[in-house]
């Protein structure tokens, strides 16, 4: 087996929603990821010349997953991505 070495990997929204959906166990609707972010405000001292100014923080809170009534070019269908189980249990 070899080593895999990728300094990075990039996953696309969808694949992210297909990675949740499994993950959860859902079987049925369109679902998009949603981030939960935040906000702060102070002073960024650390500019060249020892210049002040106003800053914004974002940081992100939380990822989730929005069902949509509708699919979109960020959702993806659970059905497709996750299908429930083919197998019949017979008594």
């Amino acid at each position: 087996m070899s080593a895999d070495h990728r300094p990075q990997v990039i996953i696309t929204y969808q694949r992210l929603a297909a990675l949740i959906v499994k993950d959860e166990g859902l079987h049925e609707g369109h679902w998009q990821v949603a981030l939960t972010v935040g906000a702060s405000s102070g002073f960024l001292a650390q500019l060249p010349g020892g210049k002040v100014l106003p800053a914004i923080w974002t940081p992100i809170m939380g990822v989730s997953l929005l069902r949509q009534a509708e699919p979109n070019a960020l959702t993806v269908d659970a059905a497709e991505v996750n299908p429930a189980s083919r197998i019949l249990t017979v008594m």
